[in-house]
């Protein structure tokens, strides 16, 4: 069939060229080449050009059946391990299709799209498209997802669905370690005391709020990040070793600087300047002889009173360096000891200037069973404390805080919170 083909073309193209070429008498002079290799080049030029548009060459079997040169299965295409795509999407088709559910199959079942290479080799791709509008997106565990496409919608489309990462700075290599750190991960924590201690850090209508908590969102807002507040420490002490385990990148809360974490933490400057503070049962005070500020004070050196604090505090270690022969209770919290003194448990109860203040100021009426005793020669300061694995937040804290050449005083604060420290339902937190 095909020689029948080839020598009917060939008779053709001959008669052709022949009665083009001779009906001049003159053109024959000259004509140095044989028709038949004119022809002959001709048909093989002729084949070589219908072959290039795309025409499949066939040859006939013995029965008489056409075959393909070309292999049924489709070749592949290997690719170098890392250059292994995380995703395949499938190309785009021109005829719809019902769109295929969300499915979930091993990796291996998908054999015709994605195949799975053994450790060491190349990942091998078949050049055979999923289902009709469908990416295949290989996932953590193992297996692919069969995600449906609309007919609308782009590869690119599809691809712009998967959220972007985070924005990262150009420059973020010139960056310390620690910032880094905290770029990549969006956000530092904040450790702070599980009870409330107003205006510093307190929860109202279901939201934090305070001074505290104030200047860790600004300096959150300032450095682009975001802040989370951890509230599950509920000592002091336990607070400090927890930002010293590095669990904690900051620990904020009102909190005092006693040599002993001083050692172990980063320290800002004191933002908060306090005096330390006692407050004193009036009837057993007199029944000591106190009636002046020597006989007080020779009264809390050398007498077997009882003094009241929160446990875990700074005060604690303070007292019995101040107070040698007290007798040193710590309470679970601080409303805990003032009920000790004002039900006469105890001697009297010992903290910073404000927080005595506050009782004072908020229950007028307590003043007639309890008196105030300022320390003015012993400091209470605050300040704020930054994990050993932050130093340039910790860099960055300071200088914030040098910056605003503010601090908290108790003349401030009382101007400034006057709502709280006069509102009886804060004065025992």
């Amino acid at each position: 069939m095909a020689k029948s083909l080839l020598e009917r073309i060939y008779g053709r193209v001959y008669t052709l060229l022949r009665s083009r070429l001779f009906s001049k008498p003159q053109r024959a002079v000259g004509f140095r080449f044989p028709l038949n290799l004119l022809v002959l080049g001709g048909l093989i030029v002729g084949v070589i050009v219908w072959l290039g548009q795309g025409g499949t060459p066939v040859l006939s079997s013995d029965d008489g059946s056409l075959l393909s040169t070309r292999s049924a299965s489709s070749p592949t295409l290997a690719l170098p391990a890392n250059d292994r795509p995380e995703a395949t999407i499938a190309p785009r088709q021109t005829a719809s299709a019902p769109t295929a559910p969300r499915a979930s199959t091993p990796a291996s079942s998908l054999s015709s799209s994605i195949s799975s290479p053994t450790p060491g080799t190349a990942a091998v791709f078949s050049r055979t498209p999923p289902a009709l509008n469908t990416a295949i997106v290989a996932v953590p565990d193992g297996t692919a997802v069969s995600e449906p496409v609309s007919d609308t919608a782009s590869p690119a489309s599809a691809l712009a669905a998967v959220p972007a990462p985070a924005s990262l700075p150009d420059d973020l290599d010139l960056y310390p370690p620690d910032m880094q750190r905290l770029i990549r991960q969006g956000y530092f924590v904040v450790g702070i005391p599980s009870f409330d201690t107003p205006p510093f850090y307190f929860e109202k209508d279901g939201e934090l709020q305070g001074s505290d908590i104030s200047f860790m969102r600004n300096l959150a807002s300032e450095l682009e990040l975001e802040v989370r507040f951890n509230r599950d420490s509920s000592r002091y002490d336990e607070l400090i070793a927890r930002t010293a385990l590095n669990e904690f990148d900051v620990a904020i809360g009102k909190l005092s600087t006693p040599m002993s974490r001083l050692k172990k933490l980063h320290t800002s400057p004191d933002y908060i300047l306090l005096k330390q503070a006692l407050l004193i049962d009036r009837t057993k005070l007199l029944a000591l002889g106190g009636k002046d500020a020597l006989s007080i004070q020779n009264i809390l050196k050398n007498e077997p009173i009882s003094i009241g604090l929160i446990g875990g505090s700074a005060h604690e270690r303070w007292a019995k360096i101040n107070f040698p022969n007290a007798e040193i209770i710590g309470y679970p919290s601080w409303t805990d000891a003032i009920n000790a003194v004002a039900t006469g448990e105890v001697f009297s109860i010992y903290r910073d200037e404000g927080e005595i203040k506050k009782i004072m100021l908020a229950q007028p009426q307590l003043s007639i069973k309890l008196k105030s005793v300022l320390l003015s020669d012993l400091d209470d300061n605050k300040a704020i404390y930054v994990s050993r694995a932050n130093p340039q937040l910790a860099e960055i804290i300071d200088r914030v805080l040098m910056d605003s050449k503010q601090v908290w005083t108790t003349d401030r604060l009382i101007d400034e919170f006057r709502d709280i420290y006069t509102d009886p339902a804060f004065a025992s937190k």
